[in-house]
């Protein structure tokens, strides 16, 4: 027992003595934004952090990877399976605020990526070591052109939305309502506008991926169209195309913007990278869309998407008429004579 009370006596006195520093740490097991941006390679890593949410997981959901399946909610294509990520009850009226998958995934992702996007310009605005005045403003322009396209992507599925242009608390993002769409669409446009006039033809770190002026002059031409702006649109596009030649062009071959060999395409504007195949990377394309058993795709495709005879309509003749008005239309050979993209 004396034993046992002089070491309570002991390490009484050891902690009296000693001041409360040690008791003040960071959780090793956790991350700490203050500690971590100390030089551009580090800002860059964050800036990456925003596209993860673009990609997300095949079964988890993302903001964009499963985008195709859209087609299936309009009558260019029937999706196979009731259970594909919620489009069929887009498609056929079902859908309801519990419906979850795409219905909620859009909102989901598309508010993580932003908080990761207004940390990030927070950082930028707060400083970086080491980062030129010159770098600073290209990542800032990329981030601003990565917000205006996740705004722009979630108004044009829910319309009114809550404009996020700032790091909230979670206290003030539980008070934050939706914004009128007129709002949130000038906000775009100004994000949208800043990445135009400060992004380079060529993207940052000539990274294929990430976007550039040309991008965002082209995300705002559709975007004008979106909103029937058509006059902006045509000044806006007209400027794109007086590009052509350099740095955009259309490609000669046109297949292989859709078969993978040609990722680093001027006619590709914006693309989203993956390392390599997988759900992790967002990259399951090749078996959600290719047939039963096809060559290459070891699993075996899906055949998610079966396309119809009314998107196969849509293409034009080779005398630049719709099926309907030009004289080269056989209905027994509807391939014949028919605007070659549609073959390749």
């Amino acid at each position: 027992m004396k034993k046992i009370s002089l070491l309570i006596v002991f390490v009484t006195a050891l902690l009296i003595s000693c001041n409360d520093d040690f008791l003040n740490r960071s959780d090793p097991g956790s991350g700490s934004v203050e500690n971590f941006f100390n030089n551009e390679d580090e800002l860059v890593y964050g800036i990456n952090g925003v596209y993860n949410a673009f990609q997300g997981d095949w079964w988890g959901g993302s903001l964009i990877h499963i985008q195709p399946h859209f087609d299936g909610a309009t009558d260019n294509a029937l999706i196979c399976c009731p259970w594909e990520y919620g489009f069929p009850a887009v498609a056929d009226g079902t859908m309801s605020p519990t419906s979850g998958s795409i219905v909620s995934w859009k909102w989901d992702y598309g508010y993580q990526a932003l908080t990761r996007v207004n940390q990030m310009l927070e950082i930028l605005d707060e400083g970086v070591p080491g980062l030129s005045e010159e770098n600073a403003i290209k990542w800032e322009a990329e981030l601003k052109f990565l917000r205006g396209f996740i705004h722009q992507d979630m108004m044009n599925v829910y319309g009114d939305i809550p404009l996020v242009n700032s790091v909230l608390s979670p206290e003030e993002a539980a008070e934050l309502g939706r914004t009128p769409k007129d709002q949130v669409f000038a906000a775009i446009m100004e994000d949208m506008q800043f990445a135009a006039a400060n992004l380079e033809t060529t993207p940052n770190r000539g990274q294929i991926g990430r976007p550039t002026k040309q991008t965002a002059m082209g995300y705002m031409g559709r975007y004008y169209l979106y909103e029937s702006m058509f006059a902006e649109a045509a000044q806006m596009l007209g400027e794109v195309i007086a590009m052509e030649g350099d740095p955009v062009m259309l490609d000669p071959d046109y297949e292989s913007l859709f078969n993978g060999t040609n990722e680093a395409s001027p006619e590709i504007m914006f693309s989203f990278q993956a390392v390599g195949d997988g759900a992790g990377e967002g990259s399951f394309f090749q078996v959600h869309y290719a047939p039963p058993n096809f060559p290459g795709i070891t699993s075996g495709g899906w055949n998610s998407m079966q396309y119809t005879r009314k998107l196969i309509d849509d293409y034009y003749m080779t005398d630049g008429q719709s099926i309907q008005d030009s004289p080269l239309y056989d209905e027994n050979d509807i391939f014949a004579n028919r605007d070659p993209r549609l073959a390749w």
